[in-house]
């Protein structure tokens, strides 16, 4: 994609992205640690039900695009198997907890205009540059190497894109009927229409002033733009560049 359209060109993809993801997250409450702490905590899935069709539609999209060599495979992010997924994994999971959202959550949120969530990005900032700092030197030769089991390892090496595509679109289809299903004949008892996040009605026929939107809704959304991200360019991620942009800015 680089050699298509250049440099500036992707610029203008990321910000226009980068405004799309915004305004999807803040709509749908999109944050991972809620998810699963509404889930645990009070059986509520609102969230968790969006991430889930977000999911859906990225393994569907990402895997159509490979198995008809749209993208090559090697776009894909393939970090080394190990320990320290899972190490990484508790501390980023019980510090997103701590923190009360995770990355996603964190920036929507200084976005809406929150100072406790500016403080927490701050103490995202200058994680991200011990890190960059202590890579080399300490985490490559005294955590990473020692901890790694195997080279990168992913699944479209042993079930062929295609099948993963299938598989994901019927998902898809028997979720999306459930749904459809269980919103008509709560339409039909109630007489609601133009429903916001959680069945609320929203007083404005303009979807953008409404405080918010449906969880699933929005994580379909979601999914198509990130499919199209890894078309035109790369996978989606939020640590990542935030990891990178840090470095950059330490170098």
């Amino acid at each position: 994609m680089r050699e298509l359209v250049g440099t500036e060109s992707l610029l203008f993809i990321g910000i226009g992205l980068g405004l799309i993801y915004g305004v999807l997250l803040q709509k749908g409450d999109f944050c991972f640690v809620s998810a699963f702490r509404d889930w645990f905590a009070f059986k509520h899935n609102r969230v968790l039900q969006g991430i889930i069709f977000a999911v859906l539609v990225i393994l569907f999209g990402w895997s159509l695009i490979l198995a008809v060599d749209l993208a090559p495979l090697d776009r894909l992010w393939l970090p080394p198997v190990g320990g320290s997924a899972i190490i990484g994994g508790i501390v980023f999971g019980a510090g997103m907890y701590v923190a009360g959202a995770c990355a996603s959550g964190t920036l929507y949120r200084c976005g809406m205009g929150y100072a406790y969530f500016w403080l927490v990005f701050l103490g995202m900032k200058v994680g991200y540059l011990i890190y960059a700092v202590l890579h080399e030197p300490f985490f490559v030769p005294y955590y990473f190497e020692p901890l790694a089991i195997s080279g990168p390892v992913t699944l479209y090496e042993y079930i062929p894109p295609a099948a993963v595509a299938a598989f994901a679109l019927l998902l898809l289809i028997y979720l999306l009927f459930r749904l459809i299903v269980k919103k008509t004949g709560k339409s039909e008892a109630s007489g609601d229409s133009a429903l916001g996040q959680g069945g609320r009605k929203e007083s404005s026929a303009n979807p953008l002033r409404w405080k918010s939107w449906d969880a699933r809704f929005v994580g379909i959304l979601v999914g198509l733009t990130v499919t199209l991200q890894f078309f035109l360019w790369s996978i989606w991620g939020i640590t990542g560049p935030g990891t990178r942009i840090a470095g950059v800015a330490w170098s």
